[in-house]
């Protein structure tokens, strides 16, 4: 069974991408268990934030369990899952026997829709109004994980393989690049993939909020041009704009800490960038 694994970080459009396999004829489809242990476990990395997790799968061990079982009637597991939440766990126990590919968007402009999604309101420092949580964390970028991801595969060529993207280059051509990818991982490629019908997916239920644009989407929509990411400046200028001025809440952020990350992303994101899939 081919088992494969896309890595990614918030905001880069992986869950329309995931969704484009949804149904597809033997492919079973993840959607981010190891964010069950990471928010729930007992060895939990953060508290709880989202509203459930699946049965039996609270675990590290146990989302591995299920990833690396057999399924009659597929031939393919596809999980779409953060790298942050391997946070604790890189190492091989883990990444060993899967075909890992990347998705990835310009840190700048993923920092700016999790700091919307994630802050609270700027007004009166209630839950932030479309996902129920209360803070932005700078480390939940995730490009320092999905950077180690890349660098074991990398060491590791004789027994992994590896595909990246970019999420602007998958929308200025999203028949292209996913039939490139597909033929890159060996997944199967129909035209008919890349639209769907808006609506609910039990599996997204977990994380209420996160995902309503790809709830409301119909497929993957070209986009007829790239739009710039804006400097690590501008997302912190913005951020300091949007945060809640209360008193017990507008001393809880960093702000050079948070800069500094942003600008360590954008240089990862560079050198992941450089061994993205491209269309010829």
């Amino acid at each position: 069974m081919r088992r494969i694994i896309l890595w990614t970080c918030p905001r880069c459009v992986s869950t329309a991408f995931e969704r484009c396999f949804i149904g597809v004829e033997g492919v079973k489809v993840f959607h981010e268990p190891y964010g069950n242990p990471f928010y729930y476990g007992a060895d939990r990395a953060q508290t709880p934030e989202a509203v459930g997790f699946a049965p039996g799968m609270d675990t590290f061990d146990g989302v591995l369990a299920a990833l690396r079982a057999d399924y009659p009637g597929f031939h393919t597991v596809f999980s779409k899952d953060m790298a942050y939440y391997l946070r604790n766990k890189m190492n091989a126990k883990y990444l060993r026997g899967f075909q890992h590919t990347l998705l990835m968007r310009h840190p700048c402009k993923t920092a700016l829709s999790l700091w919307t999604k994630s802050r609270c309101e700027p007004d009166t420092g209630a839950p932030n109004a479309s996902t129920g949580w209360t803070f932005f964390d700078v480390r939940d970028l995730g490009y320092r994980e999905l950077y180690d991801i890349a660098d074991f595969v990398l060491n590791h060529r004789e027994e992994q393989q590896q595909q990246d993207g970019a999420d602007d280059d998958l929308l200025l051509d999203p028949s292209g690049m996913m039939r490139a990818y597909c033929a890159a991982t060996g997944l199967p490629y129909d035209a008919g993939m890349l639209t769907w019908e808006p609506g609910p997916v039990e599996a997204w239920n977990t994380w209420p909020g996160w995902h309503d644009d790809a709830l409301r989407s119909t497929g993957l929509q070209k986009r007829e041009h790239r739009k710039p990411a804006p400097s690590v400046a501008e997302v912190v200028a913005a951020m300091k704009a949007d945060v809640c001025t209360l008193p017990h809440h507008h001393e809880h952020y960093n702000w050079q800490e948070i800069q500094a990350e942003l600008q360590h992303a954008v240089d990862l994101y560079g050198k992941l960038y450089a061994h993205a899939l491209k269309l010829e």
